[in-house]
C-alpha cells in the first residue's frame, strides 16, 4: 500500500508532494506529458522524484486523498445543515407549543431560537437576506400564476360539466387534501353566487 511520508512538521518528504504547482503537476501527469518536459517546467524537480512519486503511488493516492476531504467536507456541510434544521424546527414547534399554552416569555425564547439557527443555516448555506427574499418573491410570483392557471382550468372544466364540481372537491377530502377541497368549494362558491363570472 502507498504511504506518502510526512517530515515531524508535516510536509510531505516527496519533493513532488510538496511542490507549490503540484495540482498543475498532477494534472500534467494525468494528461501523460513526458516527464522530461515536466522536470524543466517545474525547477528543482528532477526526473527521478518524478519518477519516484508515480512509482510509489504518490499520484493516485494523493488523487484519493484529496476526492476523501472534499467528500467528507461536503459530508460535514450536509450534517451541520440538517443538524441547524432540526434544531429550528425543534425550536420552532416547541414556541408554537408554549404560545398556545399561554408562556409568551418561553414561547418569545425558543421563536428566537429558530430565529437564530435559522440564521446560522443560512450562513452555512450563503444565503442571503437579499437572495430568500428575491426566492421568495420568484417562488410566490409563480405560485399565483399557477393558482391562477389551476383556478381558469377548474373553471372551464366545471362550466362544461357543472356535476364534476363537488365530486372534484369529493375526491380531494376523499385523499386527504382538505386544503384543495375547501379551496374548490370557495371557487364553487364565487361561481354560483356569480353565475356570469363578472369580474
Amino acid at each position: 500500500m502507498a504511504i506518502i511520508q510526512h517530515s515531524p512538521s508535516g510536509i510531505p518528504v516527496c519533493s513532488v508532494c510538496r511542490h507549490e504547482s503540484i495540482d498543475a503537476i498532477t494534472a500534467e501527469i494525468e494528461a501523460v506529458v513526458p516527464v522530461a518536459d515536466l522536470a524543466a517546467k517545474y525547477p528543482p524537480l528532477s526526473r527521478d522524484a518524478l519518477y519516484r512519486h508515480v512509482r510509489r503511488g504518490h499520484h493516485g493516492l494523493r488523487v484519493v486523498t484529496v476526492a476523501a476531504v472534499q467528500a467528507d467536507d461536503e459530508l460535514q456541510i450536509l450534517d451541520l445543515t440538517d443538524r441547524l434544521h432540526r434544531i429550528a424546527t425543534g425550536a420552532q414547534t416547541a414556541s408554537d407549543a408554549a404560545y398556545a399554552v399561554g408562556d409568551l416569555a418561553l414561547g418569545s425564547k425558543l421563536g428566537d431560537s429558530a430565529t437564530r439557527a435559522l440564521g446560522l443555516l443560512a450562513n452555512t448555506l450563503g444565503v442571503t437576506s437579499g437572495d430568500a427574499q428575491r426566492a421568495y418573491k420568484k417562488a410566490m410570483a409563480k405560485v399565483r400564476r399557477a393558482d391562477g392557471i389551476a383556478q381558469t382550468m377548474y373553471r372551464a372544466a366545471t362550466a362544461a360539466q357543472p356535476e364534476i364540481a363537488p365530486l372534484l372537491a369529493q375526491h380531494a377530502r376523499d385523499i386527504g387534501l382538505d386544503d384543495v377541497a375547501e379551496r374548490l368549494d370557495a371557487i364553487n362558491q364565487e361561481d354560483s353566487d356569480d353565475p356570469e363570472g363578472t369580474p
